[in-house]
């Protein structure tokens, strides 16, 4: 037999085990970097595409009763539920949270969250806290004042959220669709 075809025959069997193989294919790598990573269930993380409430990973546009079957089970039952007809991108309705967490919904789905103290059992991805110093905050990489909001000290962190400051420390942040009257 000669070398190429011992090499030829060495190819095809390395091809032929490897479509057997337990090992990922790339998208399915890709698909799984791209799911947040649980944490504990009375706990939530929030993010600027969405939320992680236990081991559920809800991105905005996720429908709005298994959205809020995983904070229920996170955070208790929300304590407020109010309408906003008359918000800029169209009616929204949010559920209030007594760990300070506001989720918005608009036509049937999360669209965003936003979020002031006491933030009990809340964790915010990439470093910013409430609380967190001015100064700190500036340090972020991404971090952009608006300036003149008619909001307040208003500021976002590269395209994941905002939030805003008072007397020197982040009061609230945000991520998502928000109806805001500026």
């Amino acid at each position: 037999m000669s070398l190429c075809r011992i090499a030829l025959a060495a190819s095809a069997l390395a091809l032929a085990s490897a479509c057997g193989s337990d090992a990922p294919s790339p998208l399915e790598r890709q698909q799984r970097a791209a799911q947040p990573a649980p944490v504990a269930q009375n706990e939530v993380r929030l993010s600027g595409t969405g939320i992680t409430a236990g081991r559920i990973g809800i991105s905005f546009s996720s429908e709005r009763e298994p959205a809020q079957r995983a904070l229920t089970a996170a955070l208790g039952e929300a304590q407020d539920y109010d309408e906003m007809p008359e918000c800029g991108s169209g009616p929204m309705e949010s559920a209030r949270y007594g760990s300070g967490l506001t989720v918005n919904y608009q036509d049937g789905k999360l669209v965003g969250w936003y979020l002031r103290g006491p933030a009990t059992g809340i964790t915010l991805e990439g470093g910013v806290a409430l609380g967190m110093t001015r100064t700190s905050l500036e340090q972020q990489a991404g971090y952009f004042p608006i300036e003149g909001s008619s909001l307040g000290e208003e500021f976002t962190v590269g395209d994941a959220y905002g939030g805003f400051t008072d007397g020197g420390a982040v009061t609230a942040l945000y991520a998502g669709q928000q109806c805001f009257f500026r």
